[in-house]
């Protein structure tokens, strides 16, 4: 059995796109929006991630058993 190691290159991370006109993300206010069950204003989301993440590894035909749940 073969494995392998994935490391993803995030968003504004490395040779990502930067969302430098946006600053620092505010992670007290992030979580209390959540707190409030507001959604954070942020650029982006972890929901908006995930299913490109997923497509890069079914592409390189990895992903027989794994489950990308919403």
């Amino acid at each position: 059995m073969a494995l392998f190691v994935i490391r993803f290159d995030n968003r504004d991370i490395g040779l990502s796109t930067k969302f430098e006109d946006t600053g620092l993300p505010d992670f007290l206010e992030i979580n209390a929006a959540y707190s409030r069950g507001e959604t954070p204003k942020v650029p982006y989301t972890l929901e908006e991630l995930i299913p490109m993440e997923y497509n890069v590894v079914k592409c390189i035909s990895i992903v027989s058993k794994l489950e990308c749940t919403k």
